[in-house]
């Protein structure tokens, strides 16, 4: 599949743990959600009033019970995220004390709030 010309203008910047600007984590998650809106994935992402009814939410329980389609797209949210944080991921872990394969469990959402929980600890008094 040839890369659409608005991929190319928004680039996905991989995160590193050298992203030592602020700027460099905010382009990153604008790139992030600027992706996952094209293909219609930022709806993983969204914060919903009941998690067990919202499209983020996934459990043990809802995963087998998923369509296939949706598991499709749920894995593609999610394989965009990991691939471009994938070199901060064990840096992530060590300073939250979490392991992400066991704890998001494949979950866009999930994996979406840990890296930027710890991005806000690394820059406490910024919005990011």
């Amino acid at each position: 599949m040839e890369t659409s010309r608005a991929l190319k203008l928004v680039p996905l910047p991989d995160l590193s743990i050298h992203s030592q600007k602020l700027s460099d984590i905010r382009a990153w998650k604008h790139g992030i959600e600027f992706h996952l809106s094209y293909y219609n994935l930022d709806y993983y992402l969204e914060e919903n009033e009941n998690e067990d009814e919202g499209v983020g939410f996934m459990t043990k329980r809802l995963w087998p019970i998923i369509d296939h389609e949706d598991r499709r797209r749920r894995l593609l949210a999610y394989s965009i995220i990991w691939s471009s944080a994938k070199d901060v991921i064990p840096f992530v872990e060590r300073s939250l004390n979490k392991r992400l394969c066991d704890d998001v469990k494949l979950d866009p959402k999930k994996l979406w709030q840990l890296i930027l929980e710890y991005y806000k600890i690394r820059f406490p008094l910024e919005d990011i």
